[in-house]
């Protein structure tokens, strides 16, 4: 094997997710990320230039600083050790087949490596043997590991799942214990984020982030949830325990930051961060804590917790000498805690008893825990109109569509209530009441209610209902008896689609026949919308959402699967909800605000996502959510984010348009310009896609920026001079990103004689421009990282 290649750069900078470390004195951090370059940074000046390795990893995935080397963890799946004082590249300390996803040293011994497969390897930091966590059901998605002889891992259908790593010389480690949907399958992992989870250092504690926008603290010792930490308006990204145990650090995509005491779970920190957060750690020789976010960039946060008392909890070396041959660790008195199973000194101090005496370590199966006080389930979904998931604090869902609304109701948590409103006779009609389902969806055809979980021989896995109010209305029941989870539904003019986990389409009639079963496109599928004829499924591959757009007239012509495409959005913004707009056009909803329509003509191909309309998505209570849409319309409600999620029966009309410059036009130089764009933005967004670039699609890109805009330019005054419709000009010109082009463009129309169209121009160059101002106090407001109790914030160079 050969190593990383060099790689050199002027100025060290990194973009995209970046992940870090300290290093075990707290001296150093070591960052690495989607550029593929390694930085060691001095905690002590936050001014300093940094480090910069002259090796380039690829895409980086995880970094570790151990007592005596650095391991980086990349996307090609190798993980290098490199040398921790002369942070030169010493050997492959190990390779897999997939991408390195978590790397997890859980002791100055072993390193566990997660990939995208079901093997999860344990690795000697002293001798580089290889064992192996017991295989789990589903791929695991999340990893972390306490001091006591237990790994916690989180898989894709939300189960917990627990290992026992007492005899650390074992080829395979055992699954203690299997807590089930402790947190909400498809967790953010397969919709294209990170998914970080937590233990404490004692293990006593995970705090696992779900769905629902909340943190589920777990007693791994009873297996009951012991708290639930508040709903934040986003979901949680990071979750951290201090050294010692005492404090939990928390972070929400808003992005805000949060420390938590854990005797109370009272707030004793707050602040607001500049950007959405990656990866989080503390300091492990002081009360610091250190931050890396999307755009690359570290920072570290000073005094966030009261240092009177001692942050860290006094950890021994542990060297090779102090095993014993069993794997098992010497006690405080020398001698071996277990001969043969049994507590030889009598101190029980690496065994848990429950009140009648048996060891919680122990394999035997245990009922799942009960549910919480409060009224909290702990099978969370985040909200997405049109497909419903049936939670307590999901209690009524809206639909849209020509003759009225539809909303589903659960005022007891097994029960759904599918109600219909006619818009012509302003009445409500129940439907019907059904129990035990948690997943389904509704359209002009009727509602489809699912059950997600596999049990054999359930006569009602499946229930569909038309919605039509006078004339006959089809009902039936479907035993869906086939060994799969059901993980998205929706309704064509044909009938039912379910999907299911084992990647396949199934097909029904709307009277209940199956027509086809077919493999499906991914297998991280994340949301899926239909109109008439069409269907639109989206999925996520790593950071990247690819989608497709279906068409089922008949039978016949849903046998062919159409390629995926791409998604072209930052790696930073998340899918809330998708559909179809009345007249079939795909629509995209973002955790920024944006609001997509999908165009695609015959100059356009694949065609562009275009943010036609931003909705502000903040504190703002209540705000408006779209559920639907038109040419030219997007239908929104009105949403109470304190009230449960509650919807306002009552619909928004925005309005909205695709940008004019790629609609046809009547003369030859127009049609000419829009062919030219359309060929510079397949190029723009081709490269903006890219995990990464190097330098030459670097140089490509500002160059082909650089050209659209001055082709845009001649457009706008082409535009003008030809005394096409002022708004035309207008709408051309909001597509310049820079005041100075705009200005640029004001000079040329006044050339013309246009004061109406310059007096237009003026007021949106004036507008535009007190947006951007606000748009950096806002950022700067932010950036001055304050704590509403103290604290500093330091920036690190890049």
């Amino acid at each position: 094997m050969t190593q990383p290649r060099s790689k050199q750069r002027s100025v060290p900078h990194m973009e995209g997710p970046t992940f870090l470390s300290y290093s075990p004195d707290g001296a150093k951090i070591v960052t690495g990320g989607l550029e593929g370059l390694i930085k060691i940074h001095s905690t002590s000046d936050p001014s300093a230039e940094p480090k910069l390795l002259d090796q380039d990893f690829g895409m980086i995935n995880e970094v570790k600083f151990l007592e005596n080397s650095i391991l980086v963890g990349c996307e090609d799946g190798a993980i290098s050790k490199l040398n921790s004082k002369t942070l030169q590249f010493e050997e492959f300390f190990c390779r897999t087949n997939l991408p390195v996803r978590q790397l997890l040293s859980y002791s100055s011994l072993f390193t566990a490596i997660m990939s995208d497969d079901l093997n999860i390897k344990l690795v000697s930091n002293t001798d580089a043997s290889i064992g192996s966590l017991e295989v789990a059901k589903k791929n695991v998605i999340a990893l972390t590991a306490c001091k006591k002889e237990k790994i916690f891992g989180l898989d894709s259908d939300g189960n917990l799942i627990i290992w026992n790593t007492k005899d650390l010389k074992q080829a395979t480690y055992p699954i203690i214990q299997t807590l089930p949907k402790i947190g909400q399958s498809g967790t953010r992992l397969d919709s294209g984020d990170i998914c970080r989870i937590d233990c404490s250092p004692k293990g006593d504690i995970v705090a696992l982030p779900d769905n629902d926008r909340q943190v589920l603290i777990i007693d791994t010792q009873n297996y009951t949830t012991l708290k639930i930490l508040p709903k934040e308006l986003r979901p949680y990204s990071v979750v951290k325990f201090s050294p010692n145990g005492k404090y939990l650090a928390t972070v929400t995509k808003t992005p805000d930051l949060k420390i938590y005491k854990c005797d109370d779970w009272s707030i004793i920190k707050e602040i607001q961060l500049d950007y959405e957060i990656v990866d989080l750690s503390w300091n492990p020789k002081s009360n610091q804590l250190g931050f890396t976010d999307w755009e690359g960039g570290l920072s570290t946060v000073d005094d966030v917790i009261d240092i009177s008392e001692e942050l860290i909890s006094p950890i021994a070396n542990i060297t090779l000498d102090e095993i014993s041959p069993n794997g098992d660790l010497k006690d405080e008195d020398n001698k071996m805690d277990f001969d043969n199973d049994i507590d030889i000194d009598n101190d029980l101090d690496n065994i848990s008893l429950n009140d009648d005496g048996i060891s919680l370590n122990s394999e035997l199966d245990r009922s799942p825990s009960p549910q919480p006080e409060d009224g909290h389930y702990q099978i969370k979904s985040s909200f997405v109109p049109g497909s419903f998931v049936s939670t307590p604090t999901n209690q009524s869902i809206l639909h849209f569509n020509t003759q009225g609304y539809i909303r589903l109701s659960n005022q007891e948590p097994s029960t759904i209530s599918v109600n219909y409103f006619d818009t012509t006779t302003n009445q409500n009609v129940n439907l019907t009441n059904r129990s035990n389902y948690n997943i389904g969806y509704l359209n002009e055809y009727g509602f489809l209610l699912v059950k997600t979980e596999y049990a054999e021989n359930d006569p009602s896995s499946i229930y569909f209902q038309t919605t039509t109010l006078v004339g006959d209305q089809i009902k039936w029941n479907l035993n869906f008896d086939s060994k799969v989870n059901i993980v998205g539904c929706c309704l064509t003019q044909l009938g039912p689609l379910i999907i299911t986990d084992d990647c396949r389409l199934h097909w029904f009639s709307k009277s209940g026949q199956e027509l086809l079963i077919q493999t499906s496109h991914h297998q991280n599928f994340v949301s899926c919308a239909s109109k008439d004829e069409k269907i639109f499924l989206l999925y996520a591959d790593n950071y990247q959402y690819k989608f497709v757009v279906l068409e089922a007239f008949n039978q016949e012509h849903i046998k062919t699967l159409v390629p995926l495409t791409d998604v072209a959005i930052p790696v930073t913004d998340n899918v809330e909800w998708i559909g179809l707009s009345d007249e079939g056009l795909p629509m995209m909803f973002t955790s920024d605000g944006s609001f997509l329509v999908y165009h695609q003509d015959a100059q356009s191909q694949p065609g562009f996502w275009y943010p036609v309309l931003d909705i502000p998505y903040n504190k703002k209570i209540p705000f408006h959510y779209p559920i639907g849409g038109s040419l030219g319309q997007v239908y929104l409600v009105s949403v109470d984010r304190q009230d449960n999620w509650i919807l306002s029966p009552s619909i928004i009309q925005e309005t909205w348009s695709i940008p004019l410059v790629i609609l046809q036009t009547k003369d030859k130089e127009s049609a000419g310009y829009d062919s030219e764009l359309v060929e510079k933005r397949i190029i723009i967004d081709l490269l903006k896609s890219l995990p990464t670039l190097n330098f030459d699609q670097d140089q490509l890109l500002q160059e082909t920026l650089l050209d659209h805009d001055k082709l845009l330019i001649k457009y706008i005054y082409h535009t003008a001079k030809t005394n096409q419709p002022d708004v035309k000009t207008l709408d051309l010109c909001k597509n310049l990103t820079k005041p100075e082009d705009i200005q640029n463009v004001i000079k040329l129309v006044r050339s013309l004689q246009n004061a109406g169209l310059v007096q237009k121009l003026e007021n949106y160059l004036e507008e535009y421009e007190d947006n951007l101002i606000q748009a950096r106090v806002n950022s700067n407001g932010k950036r001055i990282g304050e704590f509403n109790n103290g604290g500093n914030i330091s920036k690190y160079s890049r």
